[in-house]
């Protein structure tokens, strides 16, 4: 594939993260237990003197400071708490460690207000930059306001933090102000925590973790399963071979699962239950006052029918409150059929395998007889 060509499955992981751009994660409140506060007009700078305490022997004392305090609901309607135009770390005398960090999320709320005169005529997906994990721009010194080489001082925060605002043009529109810091103590002869803390959603991390393994097609069959496209299938093709019988086209245990479109159950059109035969329902279900919709039963069945890791990822169901329905019957089944083999182990001890080593320790692993009925639920 052309080195510039954008999959769908990329183009579905860049809308995530722009999501997900516009969503950076609270700042710590202030705290004093936690060391966290916001700098007032009056005492002094945490590293300067007057605003320094002793360090505990073989230690120093670090600061992450947060310049240009928004409010998330001036990004967003129903976004709490408050982010910050730029962070960086200070030393104990107050000298930048590295250099600062600017708010990937402010920079995007200021090409939104450019609209077309935007990068890239103002697609918020393709603004993603390599740091995007931890939702800072690596923006060269040179290109940003001012900051002295010594130790800082209100003065200088204040200026920096006005001329950024107007730089990225969000003045207005965020209304950034003030300075909050954190206080740690860190050891005096390692480099801990060098790199100013992260400003992005909670998830932004792995999405970019995601999208340099789709990037670089290193990709396991759930993830290609779930960016795969949606089709939607003919009601002739749901299967009514007993539960025990994989779905047509699953492959062998053991080897790789071929790539298929998702399958879309809320299209699905199935007459009567008779498409649906008893000898395929799993060994349990979740208590409810209603069955699930055929559509919804469908998915269940096959879902466990497959001999891979494919499982439930994201099942889109037509009526409201289906997909949890789904899920709670999915957990029923594999809860059961986990219960089954282990009443059939002839003694307690048969449920672990030869005990692991880890230095003074010994930890005896599960055997293999009762292993993959992993859940991993996920959720924004």
């Amino acid at each position: 594939m052309d080195a510039g060509t954008v999959t769908e499955a990329e183009r579905v992981i860049r809308l995530w993260r722009a999501a997900e751009m516009f969503s950076p994660r609270p700042l710590p409140a202030p705290n004093v237990r936690e060391n966290v506060a916001d700098i007032t007009d009056a005492g002094p700078l945490p590293w300067e003197p007057g605003g320094r305490r002793p360090a505990a022997a073989g230690k120093a004392w670090r600061h992450d400071v947060f310049g240009g305090i928004f409010r998330l609901g001036r990004v967003r309607s129903g976004l709490a708490g408050e982010s910050a135009l730029f962070t960086c770390v200070v030393s104990e005398s107050g000298t930048l460690i590295g250099g600062p960090a600017v708010s990937e999320c402010a920079w995007a709320v200021g090409q939104l207000a450019l609209g077309d005169e935007a990068a890239v005529s103002g697609d918020p997906s393709s603004w993603l930059t390599a740091s995007s994990g931890a939702g800072r721009l690596p923006v060269a010194r040179e290109n940003l306001p001012e900051l002295p080489e010594g130790p800082l001082t209100r003065q200088a925060l204040a200026g920096f933090t006005a001329e950024l605002a107007g730089l990225l043009g969000v003045a207005d529109l965020l209304e950034p102000s003030g300075l909050r810091v954190r206080t740690y103590q860190v050891d005096t002869d390692t480099n801990t925590n060098t790199e100013a803390p992260p400003l992005a959603g909670y998830f932004a991390a792995d999405l970019a973790r995601v999208a340099g393994s789709v990037r670089g097609f290193d990709t396991n069959s759930p993830l290609r399963a779930f960016l795969a496209d949606t089709t939607r299938r003919d009601p002739a093709s749901v299967s009514t071979a007993p539960r025990d019988t994989p779905p047509a086209g699953t492959p062998p245990a053991g080897t790789a699962p071929a790539d298929t479109a998702r399958d879309d159950r809320a299209s699905d059109r199935i007459p009567t239950d008779d498409r649906i035969p008893t000898d395929r329902l799993p060994p349990a279900r979740w208590p409810a006052d209603a069955p699930l919709a055929p559509p919804e039963q469908s998915a269940v069945n096959e879902i466990l029918a497959r001999d891979t890791p494919l499982s439930a990822t994201g099942p889109r169901v037509a009526r409201a409150g289906g997909a949890t329905a789904v899920f709670n019957d999915l957990i029923a089944a594999i809860v059961t059929e986990r219960a089954r083999i282990l009443a059939d182990l002839p003694t307690p001890a048969a449920a672990f395998g030869a005990p692991l080593r880890w230095g003074p320790h010994s930890v005896a692993p599960p055997s293999p007889a009762i292993t993959g009925f992993e859940i991993l639920v996920a959720a924004p």
